[in-house]
Parts: structure tokens; C-alpha cells; sequence
């Protein structure tokens, strides 16, 4: 029941072997991305338009926070302002 944020979600295929454990907030920039998601997901499946580089979301909102695949397309500079 922890509420994770994962951000920079893209399609969201991986999620579809936890999100009956886990309360996933898919976050990503592109519109398209977030629309796959929410078809790999469910349309239940909550979804913000954002960015890992300026998170829109209050302090302490999330017990965890993971992403796979995004960190390669960051600068040495962003990925140290994302983490």
C-alpha cells in the first residue's frame, strides 16, 4: 500500500506486476507517454505531466521514488539536481 512515485514513467509496462501492491504515480513530460501508461495501466491509473527535474508535488508525498531508463538522458548536472 506505499505510495510510489515513478518518475519519468514512459509507458509504464514494468508497472503492471506491482500496481495491485502499490498506490504508482506515473510521472512523465510527454502527453503520448502518459496516455501508453494509462493503457498498460488501466484507466484508473493516476498520471501527472511533469518533470523529475521540477517535481510537482509537496514534500514527503511519496514513501518511494524509482525510475529505470531515465537518468542516462540527463546532463552529470541534472541527474544531480534530480536525485
Amino acid at each position: 500500500g506505499a505510495a510510489l512515485l515513478h518518475a519519468g514513467c514512459g509507458s509504464g509496462q514494468v508497472d503492471r506486476g506491482i500496481a495491485d501492491r502499490f498506490r504508482i504515480a506515473g510521472l512523465d513530460f510527454c502527453p503520448a507517454a502518459l496516455a501508453a501508461y494509462r493503457r498498460a495501466n488501466g484507466a484508473g491509473a493516476s498520471v501527472v505531466l511533469g518533470s523529475v527535474l521540477a517535481l510537482p508535488f509537496e514534500d514527503a508525498s511519496f514513501d518511494g521514488v524509482y525510475n529505470l531508463g531515465v537518468m542516462e538522458h540527463f546532463s552529470p548536472e541534472e541527474a544531480a539536481d534530480a536525485l
